[in-house]
């Protein structure tokens, strides 16, 4: 079955559908958001996805919430993104993991109940099995590490956060055991400013790449101070703090 916005109706899908959204209409509108990611990944572990909301936030209307899934990935359920009302616009952006050729899909939740659908197919294969980097002893003693920064992006500041982490799949090998490396993996990531005002809440799994990077268009309102919490599948947690002068 195919339909015009939502190409090839998976079997995944449609299964994914009724688990997440089985009494909701989701509807197939491209004035509301974009959705944008490369129609081949470059490297099919760090595939680049970025939501962009076509009319600001209000008090009245908002994003809530963003569904990210990947038809095809063992675990197809990328993340559920819950957004505060501190955002004036929505712009996210984030990468994941493309296991083979695949529809990506985008579900934006309203304050008010609507909810709104994108999707697109992206060419890409190996991303949840893909093999670790080669000096995993290294990679774990920075484990939890972040970096934080603000950046000017086409004249609006946005916040960037990367945090140090293998995010294992549980699917991948070890060159050396030639056994599968248990699944490690960031399940929660959260930003406020100001102390008390968050801007995303993440709940993230697998399909994740390594390394979990957000970046999200900052409020034009003043800031005096960010903070990311972490946390894994192993609930380790980790904070960071950023002062803004």
């Amino acid at each position: 079955m195919v339909d015009a916005e939502m190409g090839t109706i998976s079997d995944e899908w449609l299964q994914l559908k009724k688990a997440y959204f089985e009494d909701k209409e989701l509807i197939k509108d491209h004035s509301y958001f974009e959705l944008i990611a490369p129609p081949r990944a470059e490297d099919a572990a760090f595939t680049p996805v970025r939501i962009i909301a076509n009319q600001a936030q209000t008090s009245d209307q908002y994003v809530e919430k963003l569904y990210l899934f990947v038809d095809k990935n063992p675990a197809p359920l990328v993340g559920v993104y819950h957004f505060g009302n501190a955002l004036d616009w929505l712009d996210f952006s984030t990468r994941l993991r493309v296991d083979r050729y695949s529809y990506l899909r985008a579900i934006v939740v309203m304050n008010t109940g609507e909810h709104y659908i994108r999707s697109h197919y992206i060419k890409a294969s190996g991303g949840c099995s893909a093999p670790p980097p080669p000096n995993t002893e290294g990679i774990s003693s920075q484990t939890g590490k972040m970096r934080i920064r603000i950046v000017n992006k086409e004249k609006v500041e946005h916040l960037m956060l990367q945090v140090k982490h293998p995010n294992n799949s549980g699917l991948q090998i070890d060159p050396i055991s030639r056994g599968y490396i248990p699944a490690h993996f960031v399940t929660d990531i959260r930003l406020l400013i100001n102390e008390s005002d968050f801007l995303v809440d993440a709940k993230t799994g697998i399909s994740v790449s390594s390394d979990p990077a957000i970046t999200i268009r900052l409020p034009k309102d003043m800031i005096k101070n960010v903070t990311a919490v972490v946390e894994d599948s192993t609930l380790k947690n980790w904070q960071k703090h950023l002062s803004v002068e």
